[in-house]
Parts: C-alpha cells; sequence; structure tokens
C-alpha cells in the first residue's frame, strides 16, 4: 500500500543525468530539511561552464583591448618588413625634426622659450607656422606641406589649447594627414 510522505523530511535528492533543461528551485523551498541535491550530468551543468567561458573572454578582450590592437600592429609591421618594407629609423630623411602645433596666446613661449631654446642649445630643427609656412599658400596646403617635411609632430597643449576650435581643427588635419 502507497503511504504518504513529507517533502520537508527529504535530505538528499540525486537528480544526475536525468537530461534536466530548467530547474526551478521554488520546487524545493518547502523542503527544510534537504541538505544536498546533486545535479550533475543535466543540460544546466554542462551549459554554464560554457556561459561563464564566453563572459570571461569578453571581459578579457574588453580589458587587454589595447594590448590586443598593438600586438596586431605589430604583426602587420613584421609582415610588411617580410614584404620588403622598410621602416625609417632617423631624421636625416626629413627637413624638420618636428612640425609644432600650439595655440597663438601660446606663440611668446613657444617661439622664445620652447623653440630657442631646443633649436639653440640641442640643435632640433622645428617648422612652426609664423616663421616657415608659405605666405601665398592656404593653411591646409602648408600643413600637408610641411607635415611631409617633418620627421614627427610637437603638440604644446595649453587651457587655451584645449578651448580652441581652430586648435583642435588642426590636430585633427594632422592625424588624418599622417595615417
Amino acid at each position: 500500500m502507497f503511504t504518504a510522505f513529507k517533502a520537508n523530511y527529504i535530505r538528499k535528492i540525486n537528480l544526475n543525468s536525468n537530461n534536466l533543461q530548467l530547474l526551478n528551485f521554488s520546487w524545493f523551498s518547502n523542503m527544510s530539511h534537504l541538505q544536498n541535491l546533486r545535479v550533475s550530468f543535466n543540460k544546466i551543468s554542462t551549459i554554464m561552464p560554457e556561459i561563464c567561458l564566453f563572459i570571461s573572454t569578453i571581459i578579457i578582450f574588453l580589458k587587454c583591448n589595447t594590448n590586443i590592437k598593438n600586438l596586431l600592429y605589430l604583426l602587420k609591421v613584421k609582415q610588411f618588413r617580410r614584404q620588403g618594407y622598410l621602416p625609417i629609423v632617423n631624421s636625416d630623411d626629413y627637413e624638420y625634426h618636428a612640425f609644432v602645433v600650439y595655440c597663438d596666446e601660446n606663440r611668446i613661449w613657444v617661439h622664445d622659450d620652447f623653440v630657442k631654446k631646443l633649436e639653440n642649445e640641442e640643435g632640433f630643427k622645428f617648422c612652426i607656422y609664423h616663421r616657415d609656412f608659405d605666405v601665398e599658400e592656404s593653411v591646409s596646403g602648408n600643413v600637408d606641406k610641411y607635415l611631409k617635411k617633418s620627421w614627427k609632430v610637437v603638440v604644446i597643449i595649453s587651457n587655451a589649447f584645449a578651448k580652441s576650435e581652430w586648435c583642435q581643427w588642426e590636430v585633427d588635419i594632422i592625424q588624418e594627414r599622417r595615417r
């Protein structure tokens, strides 16, 4: 004869290898004495590690995005070297060591302190638009021409530079041309 049992006295439930896909823990809420619930080898337990692996991969990718980009860049450079492209390693191939970008409010400091010290004492040669640009040519034409003649770009950042839309435009143009 079948006798009823009280669910709150069950201590162990073994649901191993039952092909469970969904497990609702509210089913076991009235089992106060339940100490051990086994659900191994069900689809529940095999999907979770895959989800954890996927989420971990995304987190690692987001945290290491810059490192991954650098790695891809270095692989690309290595491929170019194999194809015969040689990187320019010194400034001898250029007329100027650097193209200097600065805000007009900082012109006196740039000309009197920065450029004078580095050109006279250190031997650098800078391209400065007040001194070197051609008068008859447009600003964008001059930027193109003198960027090609300059080995590097030096940007003098100040509060005035950050507030100036013209300076931001100039930096955008330089970034676009140097790609």
